[in-house]
């Protein structure tokens, strides 16, 4: 009971903050009639044969069940939701949680793509998904502008099985910190160490530090 309260609190932080990108990320509304979630769209396999449903997890939140029926020739099924613009140079922060049912490929693509340039990306990578529900964040830098009526922020997947999706969030953040510098005392070391002294002329030939 206690942790069913804290994950819908986490829910209603979610849907409260101001910077919150995607819309309904929870499936929490659903219009009459609408098969999906409000927001979403369901996106077809290349000549292959799928099923998205919404389904209700026992800790009371909501997810979405992608089936490849019959799986796809160059890509498969998933879900996407248009709209969600970005600005270049911007970092942000792209969260879900995802669960695999005998998933073929094992993992789950993410993807911001630009439906008027399919292969210039804003972002695109996959992770592992595992038969447990697995949290998954991703951190990612805007190469340029991305006007919300040409975007579709996706998740989908290659080859048979099922995954299930649930708690989609995208917020711009602070760029992470700068890598340290390069730590020259220990480089000035290392050299001592790996270069052996100068012999005097007509001495020793060997020597040491």
């Amino acid at each position: 009971m206690r942790a069913t309260l804290c994950l819908l609190m986490a829910a209603a932080a979610l849907a409260a903050d101001p910077g919150e990108l995607v819309t309904n990320g929870d499936f929490s509304a659903r219009g009459a009639g609408r098969p999906l979630p409000d927001g979403w769209i369901a996106i077809g396999s290349d000549g292959g044969r799928e099923e998205v449903t919404l389904e209700e997890l026992p800790d009371g939140t909501r997810a979405l069940r992608i089936t490849a029926l019959e799986p796809g020739k160059r890509w498969g099924p998933g879900i996407g939701q248009l709209g969600i613009g970005v600005k270049g140079g911007q970092w942000y922060r792209l969260r879900f949680r995802a669960r695999s049912d005998r998933l073929r490929s094992g993992q789950v693509y993410a993807a911001l793509r630009d439906v008027t340039n399919w292969p210039a990306n804003l972002l695109w990578t996959q992770r592992e998904v595992e038969p447990a529900w697995t949290d998954v964040a991703i951190e990612f830098q805007a190469a340029r502008d991305l006007d919300g009526k040409n975007s579709r922020l996706q998740l989908n997947f290659d080859g048979g099985g099922t995954l299930l999706v649930a708690g989609i969030s995208l917020v711009p953040i602070d760029p992470p910190p700068p890598p340290p510098p390069p730590n020259l005392v220990s480089r000035t070391r290392w050299l001592a160490r790996s270069t052996p002294a100068t012999p005097p002329r007509g001495g020793p030939r060997t020597g040491s530090i």
